[in-house]
């Protein structure tokens, strides 16, 4: 079991966001603000498009 959480802030890059997912080749990626409540996800598609732009 993984204990380290990994997430992004709602202010990440989304180049840096791109790197994150493909470092850990992560199908999906947790969005979290400054008190880190959940605030969305990014999921592989949106990765896609952000490497194709």
């Amino acid at each position: 079991m993984t204990r380290d959480m990994v997430f992004i802030h709602t202010y990440t890059d989304q180049e840096e966001v791109a790197r994150l997912s493909q470092r850990y080749d992560f199908l999906a990626v947790s969005v979290v603000d400054r008190e880190q409540p959940l605030v969305s996800i990014i999921t592989i598609n949106n990765v896609i498009c952000i490497i194709q732009k």
